[in-house]
């Protein structure tokens, strides 16, 4: 179950390279940025991460999946906003392009993971 997940992330993140790859390519030079490449793979790492995170914490104690999700999404919404304000610092002249790139990111990761955890607490192991 869990090597799905991991096939499935690896597919979401080469189309999404896919679409770094076709905008730095396509978009005008002064909105080019080779950040997103370091944006797509955090948000690869931290999909990942928190996913192992909540199933590993789940199959310690089941009863408690509301708190550990909850908590684990706080950990991560925290974290991602000191990434984006760190980024947009270091690369003030496309902190525009950075901050929308990295809300591109976090609307397609975050239903993903959602979708993965889900799946993975219908079906019985």
């Amino acid at each position: 179950m869990a090597k799905n997940f991991w096939i499935q992330l690896l597919i979401l993140a080469l189309g999404m390279s896919l679409g770094v790859y076709l905008y730095n390519r396509y978009a005008l030079p002064e909105l080019q940025t080779n950040i997103l490449w370091v944006v797509l793979v955090l948000f690869i790492m931290v999909t990942g991460l928190t996913h192992q995170i909540i199933l590993g914490a789940i199959e310690k104690s089941p009863g408690k999946f509301v708190g550990i999700y909850m908590a684990t999404t706080f950990a991560k919404l925290l974290f991602l906003m000191v990434c984006i304000v760190v980024f947009a610092l270091m690369y003030k002249p496309k902190a525009v392009v950075v901050t929308v790139g990295f809300l591109v990111h976090y609307l397609v990761f975050t239903p993903f993971e959602i979708w993965g955890l889900t799946k993975r607490l219908r079906k019985p192991d």
